[in-house]
C-alpha cells in the first residue's frame, strides 16, 4: 500500500506540474485505478511472499543437510580411530616381540627396525583427523608395514608392488589396505612352513580404481579351517559404504594356493 500511494503520488504531481491537470481530475481519473492497483500489489506481495518462504526452506534444508554430514563425518572419524586404537596393539606387540628376539642376535637389524617403526607411528599420528587419503599416502603406510614384518618373516616372505602411476592420487578411505594386509599375515603367511609370497596391485580401467591383495595360504588348509578375521574385513566394507555407498564391489576367495581380496570402486578418475 506505501508502494502504491507513493508512486501514485509521484505520478500525478508530475501531471499537474507539467500539464493542465487538476487535482479534482486526478482524483477522477486515478479512482477507476484503485482496486485494481490494490490487487495488483496484494499479488505482488504474495509472489515475494511465496518466493522468500521457498528460499528459507531452501537454506533450512541446506543448514540441516550440511549438519546430518558433518556429523557423519565425525561418525567416520570416530570410527578411523577406533580402528587405528584396535590395529596398532596387536602389531606393536608383533614388533616388540621381533625387537626382543634380534636385541643382542643382530643388533643392526633391530636398530633398522626400530627406525621404521618410529616412522610408521608419525605417519599414524600425521593422518589422524584424515577420513579420505590419497592411496600414494595409503602405500607408504602400507610400504612400512610390509618392511617391519619382512623383518620379522626373514627369508620366508617376497613383497610383489604392481601401482599404476595414475592411481597414486585418487582419494581413498585412510587404512582401507591396513586390514586387508594384516589379515595376509596372521591368516595365511604366518601358517605357511614355506616361503610365502604378497601381491599388492592398483590400477585404473574404465573409470574404475582396482585394488588387489593375492597372499599364499597353506594348500593342504580349506579356507573353512582357517580362522577367518571376519571383523577386520567387515570393517573394511562398512567404511566402504560410508564412502561410497553402491558405488564399489568387495571380492574374496581363493584362487589356488593364493587368497584374493579385490576392492573395485566405480567412478575414478586418473589424475
Amino acid at each position: 500500500m506505501f508502494h502504491l500511494i507513493i508512486t501514485n503520488v509521484i505520478y500525478y504531481t508530475y501531471l499537474v506540474a507539467v500539464t493542465d491537470f487538476s487535482i479534482d481530475e486526478v482524483w477522477i481519473d486515478f479512482q477507476p485505478f484503485i482496486l485494481k492497483s490494490i490487487l495488483s500489489r496484494a499479488l505482488d506481495l504474495l509472489i515475494i511472499v511465496v518466493f522468500i518462504k521457498l528460499l528459507e526452506g531452501y537454506w533450512a534444508f541446506q543448514k540441516q543437510k550440511l549438519q546430518v554430514v558433518s556429523l557423519e563425518n565425525q561418525l567416520h572419524l570416530s570410527k578411523l580411530e577406533a580402528l587405528r586404537a584396535q590395529l596398532d596393539p596387536h602389531f606393536l606387540f608383533n614388533t616388540l616381540h621381533t625387537l626382543h628376539a634380534l636385541i643382542g642376535y643382530d643388533d643392526q637389524k633391530a636398530k633398522s627396525m626400530l627406525i621404521k617403526v618410529t616412522g610408521l607411528m608419525r605417519k599414524t599420528l600425521d593422518q589422524r583427523g584424515k577420513h579420505l587419503i590419497s592411496l600414494e599416502e595409503e602405500l607408504e603406510y602400507t610400504q612400512n608395514y610390509l618392511d617391519i614384518e619382512q623383518e620379522r618373516f626373514h627369508d620366508r616372505l617376497e613383497v610383489m608392488l604392481n601401482i599404476a602411476e595414475e592411481t597414486k592420487q585418487i582419494q581413498v578411505p585412510a587404512l582401507i589396505l591396513q586390514p586387508l594386509v594384516e589379515n595376509a599375515f596372521k591368516h595365511g603367511i604366518s601358517l605357511l612352513e614355506t616361503k610365502g609370497e604378497i601381491q599388492l596391485s592398483a590400477s585404473l580401467g574404465n573409470s574404475r580404481l582396482i585394488l588387489e591383495l593375492r597372499n599364499s595360504i597353506p594348500k593342504e588348509i580349506k579356507l573353512s579351517k582357517i580362522p577367518s578375521n571376519q571383523l577386520g574385513l567387515h570393517n573394511v566394507r562398512k567404511r566402504l559404504d560410508q564412502v561410497y555407498g553402491d558405488q564399489y564391489e568387495f571380492i574374496k576367495r581363493r584362487e589356488g594356493d593364493k587368497y584374493v581380496v579385490r576392492i573395485i570402486i566405480e567412478n575414478q578418475k586418473g589424475v
